[in-house]
């Protein structure tokens, strides 16, 4: 009767407070990758209060795409809470890394907003959430790796019900919730969460998603959205976001949120306080023992793994490939809670014979059924006694999940009509490293007898980006045989044609991400990959606010042993190359530079490396000035910019080349600083410009650029030479004296 007289709860009511209710218990609680804690047992997922260490993005693009270029240097110091850029923008894009922490980013958002409609109590004291707006928005978590064919290509309405109804929601409950979640988008109070749009393994469905997102942001101009993605499967849809998005990357770990993770997963995972504290500490001064693992360490889910592997190992592992290797098999001999540990043998090939065809289908999770027969078909060409064949195929995918978590059930699917268990790898990049492992170990399908691993791998660069971690953890799996591997990889393919060329800069890039990765090669292949790479940059190359696959191998080269090398290999490729094409490589040289500054590292010209090769020139070793002359000016890293402006107005009348890198530096210098007076031309300094700029057989970059900086300084004395200049053969010359003379009138 009390029920009667008070009403029925309104369904959409009901059906929201349900909604809060099973994505807080799921979002709130992180997932480690299913790792053990110290005692052998398989943890709790842990609450994000007790773990999660605040992340940090940097804006790299601007939401209305007409701010004025910032440059890397700058970008480094904008380490902001994702919830400022929120606020200012409504729409990201955050881009990241495997392992920089993107999903883990999301749940924390969607957490903090859940929370933030409850009492005060319940959520004071939740990690960062001052940083946020205080408004009520109710998050949408789609995990785009889970969407259907039909939510893909259907409507907003179809992906949320989907959403909705894998948080276990009935279709009566998600129908009245729907009918409310219209009415909150129209007013902007929905937080449109899409987490992993690289995770669409089929490139026509992700870049159509992409361009549905962007039609959502459309039609709901008040909704609060935020897409995550790898960069390489972002850089595949071959287009940005737009509709007002702006694009960040998520910021690596500095030192103290190292070393508070640290603390925070041993009071987690240690119950003992003497042992948590010390071994708290060692790990500490583990990771800041050596650059590598300083560096490796800045990634969440590297540093998580060095955090389980470090009471086993003794000492770290320097590469990522050898932490996933420990990481795997210290959970497959985890003891449960019952039984014997997983043999290697058996488990090993199972895993990674999943793993390869995940991969190579661009897929992270198979139904139960297609798991099985994959592994069917994997003990039908295996010879009878083999481990792999002791236990029936279910028996083992029960025990791998029961007992190691690296294989785990992640929800269901409609298969022929019949709800199908679905399963995952803990996470994508221990898919990538098994699938990585099985070539090297031969346990994939469809291999071919009389096919050798590096034609097997050569095959496979650049078909997608799904390939491009798994071969790179593959080759740092191998050891002295990588150097076959690299060299395969660096021959070019008999055809001529683009789909061919940009297979060979595919090849090329990965060649130089795998030696930035440390695998063991010698010098002369080493050089021969870093040449490769500096022969392939072209104009799309050396853009810091939106790099390239090749940028991000130079940037990963900055932080090994071959960025000197890779300095050496750019100045010669610049020196062979004509006006039009130098700019590509100069803005690479830049990047690299800038890279090595941000990190407190500077070299000079003396140290360039030339492995097998002759030693440096005097031309290359002036180039190379005069290039780190040009990328310093633009992170004010000089102490003397008019003493080394001298230097490079000497080397104007080298080669074309080196004229060319000479007069870009000295635009680039008074760029930077003529506002601080640190250098302006002489009268004789600038006799020699403009003398110069007279003369009709200047090479056209260095024309270009010396224009410029007449133009800069508003030289009248140049009026004469520069009006003699609207005749040059170049179209961009003409321009540029074009514009000098209009500032030296005064227009």
């Amino acid at each position: 009767m009390a029920n009667e007289l008070r009403g029925a709860e309104d369904p959409a009511e009901a059906a929201e407070r349900r909604y809060r209710e099973l994505t807080l218990r799921t979002v709130s609680r992180l997932d480690p990758a299913g790792l053990p804690d110290t005692r052998g047992r398989l943890a709790l997922r842990p609450d994000l209060r007790r773990l999660y260490v605040p992340l940090r993005v940097k804006t790299v693009i601007a939401a209305d795409h007409s701010a004025p270029p910032t440059d890397l240097a700058e970008l480094e110091n904008r380490r902001a809470p994702v919830g400022d850029r929120l606020a200012a923008a409504r729409r990201l894009v955050i881009l990241g890394d495997p392992g920089t922490g993107k999903s883990t980013l999301l749940r924390w958002l969607a957490t903090a907003y859940l929370l933030q409609a409850r009492p005060l109590k319940v959520w004071a004291g939740f990690p960062d959430i001052g940083t946020l707006r205080f408004e009520h928005l109710l998050p949408v978590l789609v995990a785009c790796g889970n969407l259907d064919p039909a939510s893909l290509a259907g409507s907003l309405h179809d992906v949320l019900r989907h959403t909705l109804r894998r948080t276990e929601m009935g279709e009566s409950e998600t129908a009245a919730l729907l009918s409310r979640l219209d009415r909150w988008l129209e007013r902007g109070e929905i937080l449109l969460l899409f987490d992993g749009l690289d995770a669409i393994g089929d490139l026509p469905d992700r870049a159509g998603f992409a361009r549905q997102i962007e039609q959502i942001a459309l039609a709901h101009p008040r909704a609060r959205i935020v897409v995550t993605s790898r960069p390489a499967g972002y850089r595949e849809l071959g287009f940005r976001l737009g509709r007002g998005f702006e694009h960040a990357t998520l910021a690596e770990f500095g030192r103290e949120e190292k070393e508070t993770f640290i603390h925070r997963w041993y009071g987690l995972m240690e119950p003992n306080p003497e042992h948590r504290q010390r071994r708290a500490a060692e790990l500490i001064r583990a990771i800041h023992s050596t650059d590598r693992i300083e560096r490796l360490a800045g990634n969440p889910m590297l540093l998580t793994t060095m955090a389980l592997v470090a009471p086993k190992a003794g000492r770290l592992p320097q590469r990522r490939a050898d932490l996933f290797g420990e990481v795997v098999q210290t959970l497959l001999r985890w003891r449960g809670d019952s039984g014997e540990p997983l043999e290697m043998r058996e488990s090993l090939p199972q895993l990674e014979y999943l793993a390869h065809a995940m991969c190579d289908r661009g897929e992270q999770q198979l139904s139960e059924t297609e798991v099985l027969a994959l592994l069917e078909t994997l003990r039908g060409e295996l010879p009878a006694g083999h481990p792999v064949r002791a236990r029936p195929a279910a028996d083992f995918l029960r025990l791998v999940e029961e007992r190691t978590g690296i294989l785990r059930r992640a929800g269901g699917r409609l298969h022929q009509g019949l709800d199908v268990p679905v399963f995952e790898f803990c996470h994508p990049t221990y898919q990538e490293y098994l699938a990585g492992r099985a070539l090297v170990d031969g346990h994939f399908p469809s291999r071919e007898p009389g096919i050798g691993l590096a034609e097997t791998i050569r095959a496979l660069t650049g078909r997608t980006q799904h390939w491009q971690e798994p071969i790179r953890l593959c080759i740092a799996c191998l050891g002295d045989e990588a150097e076959e591997v690299l060299s395969a990889l660096l021959r070019p393919l008999a055809s001529g044609a683009g789909e061919a060329a940009a297979a060979d800069r595919a090849r090329a890039v990965l060649a130089a991400l795998c030696l930035a990765d440390e695998i063991e090669t010698g010098e002369e292949t080493a050089w021969e990959i870093l040449a490769n790479l500096a022969r392939h940059a072209g104009p799309k190359d050396g853009n810091a606010l939106w790099p390239t696959g090749l940028d991000e191998a130079v940037l990963a080269l900055a932080d090994s042993r071959w960025a000197e090398p890779l300095k050496l290999a750019l100045v010669r490729e610049l020196l062979a190359r004509e006006a039009e094409e130098r700019w590509s490589l100069g803005f690479v040289f830049k990047m690299l530079v800038t890279s090595l500054a941000t990190r407190g590292e500077r070299s000079s010209p003396a140290e360039l490396t030339p492995l097998v090769q002759p030693p440096p020139t005097p031309e290359e070793e002036g180039v190379a000035l005069a290039l780190e002359g040009m990328a310093s000016a633009f992170v004010a890293d000089l102490a003397t910019p008019a003493e080394t402006a001298g230097r490079l107005l000497s080397l104007l009348a080298g080669r074309p080349a080196a004229a060319h890198a000479a007069a870009w530096a000295l635009y680039s210098l008074l760029g930077r600083h003529q506002e601080a007076g640190a250098w302006r031309p002489t009268a004789a300094e600038l006799g020699r410009i403009v003398a110069l700029v007279a003369r009709p057989d200047l090479d056209a970059g260095a024309a270009w650029c010396l224009i410029k900086v007449l133009g800069q300084i508003r030289a009248a004395s140049a009026a004469g030479a520069l009006t003699a200049r609207l005749e040059d053969p170049s179209p961009s010359v003409r321009r540029a004296a074009g514009e000098a003379l209009r500032r030296i009138g005064g227009g």
